[in-house]
């Protein structure tokens, strides 16, 4: 699915003069120089003496003062029960569901067949989801079978014990009319589609509606004639009833239920060109043909890219999409058939604004992760919309757009410490209230869970990345996971102990707020860095180990050093045989954090002149508190126009007018 846009605990601490801790430059030597991903060795923190601000910068320039406020501070955590998840007495092996519609009604009627067994001890009777339904009747063959039916839950009585590896199949005759989710009855386009993520299929279908039972499927719905029906796998056939057809899907590898889907209505089919056998099709009104292909225009080049990348070849028979009505989401990635909304990926031929690679791309790359390995309950949504998200950066970075890719990897972090800001939590989190929706509209799982791949990559390096990502596809294929059973497969393929990573974060909580001063020694041509964590600690958020890159520039010099942040304090010493011009924290914004760290406007003009697009949207986030400088102004002024990068021109025209 895509992504939903829907106390200060600690003061911090003023740094002190540099010239204070000149004479603990040799604890550098001391650090841990372990890889961030472990446990870290044991170090000395060295907690700061109380002490002025510095002022004077690396080249002679003023440097403002560090903020008096705290660079952050986080919400309370999102509230509700505990979830556990209950165990499974059965497994569903098959599901054939029949159905028609009653358009006046907004009527779903059917029947459907489930194959099941016993798991691992004989059990007499079976439930299943189905929410406000009139069930008709259930039977085994010929044989009617006794049930109880509340309105959420459909208990059926087997008629004797069943055995494990034993399977059986019932029948379930149904209607439901008007359901208030599930499925959606869309009278200004005459489109039906369905929406199960996360416990929505029960609406519409009696059935297993939790993301650990795996199943393979098959739909049978009959429509007028002159409608289509869109559904998950292969077409089997479409067979001719007079005025009506009925179209027959089977999904024959196995996936969860909430991945259900049917879209119904007077579709335009427009083959794409196939990736090796994978047919690919976008459906679509007939007279939005053209703007579809502008939105869909690069599904091809993502499914070759997300397989290449993951060394797993995409798994589906086919892959489609449709654009639908009054969507209530983006997009949703039901297994081999995505549904998008159609104010998102229809595309008008004169609106250059509008663009649908970010919704593609995310619903693409979800039929690996979630469709292929799916999650074992709600409370680890994080490795699907993780993913997801952080593919949606990959794919930008294969094909060629690199600053846009760099861009979104800055702006996902952006969105991950604004979550933490409103209600700080743990990646993996089992609390809601209502619905586990609200899991997903925190604000965490889509732009956390990517910075943290991402700061998994910078991590394990990107070769073991990847192989460790191919293990965890293969490993896990058409089974159902946690976030340990990502742990393993990276821990296995790096040989790297990364307990520490995970604990920091994805079961801690929070962000590192860092303090960074500098001063150059023409003594000893040294540039020094002083560096304090500050953020606000406690039980969920304690002191982050992270090694970060610190890159140093002049005219002739060009110097990256690693700090190995692992206390409270960490200094960095680099030679440089003149002053530097401009030094940058992270310049690949790998690190998901927040910093304060003073540097004089010539430094970040210079910055803003001579660096990337990181480093220049960087300087003008800072310089904007300059404007009232002329030289600022004008400066500015030409980034404003002249920037080969649409984004940073609008943030110098807005720094400019604000």
């Amino acid at each position: 699915m895509t992504r939903k846009f829907a106390r200060n605990l600690y003061a911090g601490k003023p740094l002190l003069a540099l010239a204070a801790f000149t004479s603990l430059i040799t604890l550098q030597a001391c650090s841990s120089t372990q890889k961030s991903g472990g446990r870290p060795e044991s170090t000395v923190e060295v907690r700061p003496v109380e002490g002025p601000v510095i002022m004077a910068s690396a080249n002679g320039d003023i440097t403002p003062p560090f903020k008096t406020n705290a660079l952050i501070s986080f919400g309370a955590a999102p509230g509700g029960p505990e979830r556990l998840v209950a165990p499974r007495s059965f497994d569903m092996i098959h599901q054939v569901i029949r159905i028609s519609f009653d358009w006046n009604r907004k009527a779903v009627v059917g029947a459907t067949t489930i194959t099941f067994s016993a798991l691992n001890e004989p059990i007499s009777s079976i439930d299943l989801d189905a929410v406000n339904m009139n069930v008709t009747g259930v039977s085994r063959g010929e044989t009617p079978l006794q049930f109880t039916y509340d309105k959420s839950t459909l208990k059926i009585q087997l008629g004797g014990v069943l055995m494990p590896n034993d399977p059986q199949s019932i029948t379930i005759r149904y209607e439901t009319v008007a359901p208030k989710r599930g499925i959606y009855f869309i009278d200004r386009k005459q489109v039906i589609w369905t929406q199960g993520e996360m416990i929505d299929t029960r609406h519409w279908v009696p059935t297993v509606d939790r993301p650990d039972d795996k199943t393979t499927w098959e739909m049978l719905v009959t429509v007028p004639k002159e409608h289509k029906v869109l559904s998950n796998g292969k077409l089997a056939s479409v067979k001719d009833l007079g005025t009506s057809h009925e179209w027959h899907w089977k999904q024959e590898l196995p996936a969860s239920t909430y991945l259900y889907s049917i879209v119904a209505g007077n579709y335009e089919i427009i083959k794409d060109k196939s990736w090796n056998d994978v047919t690919i099709s976008h459906w679509t009104y007939p007279d939005s043909v053209e703007a579809a292909k502008r939105g869909f225009a690069k599904t091809r080049d993502m499914i070759d890219v997300f397989s290449r990348k993951t060394g797993v070849r995409y798994p589906w028979p086919k892959y489609d999409q449709a654009a639908v009505p009054d969507f209530i989401f983006g997009g949703m990635e039901n297994v081999s058939a995505s549904t998008q909304s159609d104010k998102i990926v229809l595309i008008p031929a004169k609106d250059s604004l509008k663009d649908a690679q970010p919704l593609v791309a995310h619903e693409a790359a979800h039929q690996w992760f979630g469709n292929i390995v799916t999650l074992k309950d709600w409370s680890h949504s994080w490795l699907n919309e993780g993913f997801a998200t952080f593919l949606e950066t990959i794919f930008w970075e294969e094909d060629g757009q690199h600053d846009r890719a760099a861009l979104n990897r800055v702006n996902d972090q952006k969105s991950a410490i604004a979550a933490d800001v409103k209600a700080r939590r743990p990646l993996v989190y089992n609390r809601w209230n209502k619905d586990p929706l609200e899991l997903f509209l925190s604000g965490h799982i889509y732009p956390k869970g990517a910075a943290v791949l991402d700061m998994l990559r910078q991590t394990v390096g990107e070769a073991n990345f990847w192989k460790s990502v191919n293990k965890y596809l293969v490993d896990n294929a058409y089974k159902s996971v946690t976030t340990e059973d990502l742990k393993t497969a990276f821990e296995k393929t790096t040989k790297q102990d990364l307990h520490y990573f995970f604990k920091q974060w994805v079961y801690g909580a929070g962000i590192p707020a860092f303090q960074v001063a500098h001063r150059y020694d023409s003594a000893s041509r040294h540039l020094i860095l002083t560096v304090l964590q500050v953020q606000p600690r406690d039980s969920s958020t304690g002191i982050f180990s992270m090694d970060v890159d610190i890159l140093a520039t002049n005219d002739t010099e060009s110097v990256t050093r690693t700090a190995y942040v692992r206390g409270e304090t960490t200094i960095v010493s680099i030679p440089m045989n003149h002053p530097p011009k401009a030094i940058r924290w992270d310049p690949a914004d790998r690190w998901l954090d927040v910093i304060d760290f003073p540097r004089s406007p010539n430094m970040l003009l210079y910055q803003l002149q001579k660096g990337d697009v990181l480093a220049r949207r960087e300087a003008l986030e800072l310089l904007k508190n300059y404007r009232s400088d002329q030289n600022v102004r004008v400066v500015m002024q030409r980034v404003s126009t002249s920037d080969p990068v649409p984004a940073l021109r609008e943030m110098a025209k807005a720094a400019l007018q604000n």
